[in-house]
């Protein structure tokens, strides 16, 4: 692998950290969990009875969450997830991220000061019907209190480097050359292990497509459409054009472009059945020479 093509890469990378923060679904009731643990002579500490006082389905804390949930996954979506944590995130695409977490913050705090009070009376009453008598030992937070626990945030930072510079000065000059030499693959390693991702999903794709053939299943358009969609997410994200997975794609080229019209009897699904197999043998020998 061309450690060049590497560098040069990573130098218009930059890691993005998604981080969220909701309030918790469900405490732990306290004197529900002592009389539990006393008739059955156990622990607190390894036996506790927890309720959900605040329902999140069909409400605005569904709402809220689904927010911060999909805002999430929609920017981890635009890059490829780092072993360390965070993602990936070309320069090219920087603009999209924070447009996409803007859209998101703006859609929670609307829920947060219009939804959310307008709910909040109606969420508390069928909570504490809920509960009924274990009502009163739980305390429900008002709806400011409960929003103030909703919040996501995005940090962006350089690509993880390798170790260099002023840091390793007054290191032994045989020691710093190891540690910069180690530093150095060890983030090249990093980068190239996070083209795992779209093969998996390329993999598990195919995996399904097979099992649903080959028990009968209705097939459908949309089931060789998603292996479109996964062979098309696998192009674009080959950011170092590795040929290993240049062959994965064009593994995958004949199923993608396979119209259900065209599957008539059980010959043209062992066919098809046979292209997956075939492209999903390439993925994971792809995983294999990778190292991944």
């Amino acid at each position: 692998m061309d450690i060049k093509s590497i560098d040069m890469k990573m130098k218009g990378i930059i890691k993005c950290t998604f981080t969220a923060s909701c309030p918790a679904a469900t405490v732990v009731h306290r004197p529900a969990t002592d009389q539990v643990c006393e008739e059955n002579d156990a622990s607190n500490k390894v036996a506790w009875v927890k309720v959900a006082p605040i329902p999140r389905k069909g409400n605005v804390y569904g709402a809220m969450t689904s927010v911060i949930n999909s805002t999430g996954t929609k920017i981890r979506d635009m890059g490829l997830p780092c072993k360390t944590g965070g993602t990936y995130i070309q320069t090219k695409d920087f603009e999209e991220v924070v447009r996409l977490y803007d859209e998101g913050v703006a859609e929670l705090e609307k829920l947060k000061k219009i939804e959310l009070p307008e709910q909040w009376s109606g969420i508390v009453d069928t909570a504490t019907h809920n509960l009924g008598k274990l009502a009163k030992d739980v305390y429900i937070p008002t709806a400011q209190e409960f929003g103030d626990k909703f919040g996501m945030d995005v940090i962006f930072e350089h690509s993880p480097q390798d170790i260099d510079g002023t840091v390793m000065e007054g290191v032994a000059t045989e020691v710093a050359a190891r540690v910069r030499a180690a530093s150095k693959k060890a983030v090249n390693d990093m980068f190239v292990a996070s083209h795992v991702a779209p093969i998996q999903e390329s993999i598990t794709v195919l995996v399904k497509t097979i099992d649903q053939i080959a028990k009968g299943k209705r097939l459908g358009q949309r089931t060789l459409d998603k292996v479109k969609t996964a062979m098309e997410t696998l192009k674009d994200k080959n950011w170092l054009d590795l040929p290993e997975i240049e062959g994965v794609v064009k593994a995958m080229a004949p199923i993608a472009s396979t119209n259900r019209d065209d599957i008539i009897n059980d010959d043209d699904k062992k066919k098809v059945i046979a292209k997956c197999q075939h492209a999903t043998k390439v993925a994971l020998n792809a995983k294999a020479d990778l190292g991944l």
